[in-house]
Formats: structure tokens, sequence, C-alpha cells
């Protein structure tokens, strides 16, 4: 019977992720009806709000389907208030 060694030169490494929670918030930089100063992304939102909502993802780094998922939306919403520290009080 044949014996195969194998030298062990590394141990598997613990990889540490830090995260940094800021507590201060953003409030929003536009008013409700500033969107109309946008046309193509107030007539983009009005007639195709699937393709801005692909828009949106996109820009976030998510993928373009991701809109289409139930609740996925709700999710990236969130995921974009977090990251930008947008409170939800009005």
């Amino acid at each position: 019977m044949a014996y195969q060694t194998e030298v062990i030169s590394a141990q598997p490494q613990v990889t540490v992720t830090s995260y940094t929670i800021s507590s201060g918030s953003t409030d929003w930089s536009s008013n409700v009806c500033d969107c109309c100063e946008d046309c193509g992304i107030c007539l983009c939102g009005t007639f195709l709000p699937c393709i801005l909502g692909c828009k949106v993802a996109q820009d976030h780094g998510e993928s373009c389907c991701l809109p289409f998922l139930p609740g996925a939306l709700i999710a990236l919403r969130t995921s974009i208030r977090s990251k930008y520290n947008i409170s939800t009080a009005v």
C-alpha cells in the first residue's frame, strides 16, 4: 500500500469584516415637487416605471431584474436610505 504525504504549509486564515455605523442622518436635498425639474426622469417614472426601477437598481449596483422580484423595491429603497443616511421622519 502506498501512502501519499501532503505537507500543510499554511493554515486557513480568518477574515475580519468591519462596519462603520454613522449616527447622523441626512435629509432629502429635494422636495416632493422637485421631480418635475428633470422631465426625463419624471416621464420615465410616469409611463415606464419598470424601466426607472431597473435604472435605479443598476445605479445602486444591483441587477436590473431586481425590480421584478416581489418586495425587492422596498428592500432597494431601504438599502439606498441606509447608504445615504436618509431618515424616515418627515
